[in-house]
């Protein structure tokens, strides 16, 4: 494969060219954020990770009394080409609904754990969040079979 000697990179976020709904002069401001990571052949999983990572940087906030350093997961998840796509209070409050999306090629057990509340009871979920089934749950920890590409919604009990 040949490479320019210098490319050219351009943003062109909004047009309107080709019938979009852009106005050709847009009042306010309008906050564009770039990032650039390099890397070799593609990986879907470190994509996402380095695209969740720069759309999420961590929160930091002031201490103004006495704090001892500590550290920590809310959720741990292990497996293939799994990742996180999204975490919710369920709506009793003593619950979370976890979405999980296995961006690997092959079908793989994710193994949800919540540090500090053991996974006794947890559901495969519809996109409505109708329970579709019990998974089964061993030392803690909930197991959920995706296949690949497959995007999953678990509700995960202590």
């Amino acid at each position: 494969m040949r490479w320019a000697r210098n490319p050219t990179l351009l943003a062109w976020p909004l047009n309107n060219d080709w019938e979009t709904n852009f106005r050709a002069s847009q009042p306010g401001w309008i906050e564009l954020r770039y990032a650039f990571v390099s890397h070799g052949q593609f990986d879907p999983v470190r994509a996402a990770l380095e695209g969740q990572r720069e759309l999420n940087p961590p929160l930091t906030h002031p201490v103004l009394e006495k704090a001892t350093a500590r550290q920590g997961r809310f959720l741990g998840v292990q497996g293939d080409g799994v990742v996180v796509n999204h975490i919710k209070p369920a709506d009793d409050g003593r619950r979370i609904i976890v979405r999980l999306v296995n961006l690997g090629e092959q079908r793989t057990a994710a193994r949800i754990a919540w540090p500090g509340h053991p996974v006794i009871k947890a559901w495969r979920r519809s996109t409505l969040e109708e329970n579709r089934g019990e998974l089964i749950c061993e030392s803690g920890t909930a197991i959920c079979e995706l296949t690949p590409r497959q995007i999953a919604t678990v509700r995960i009990a202590e």
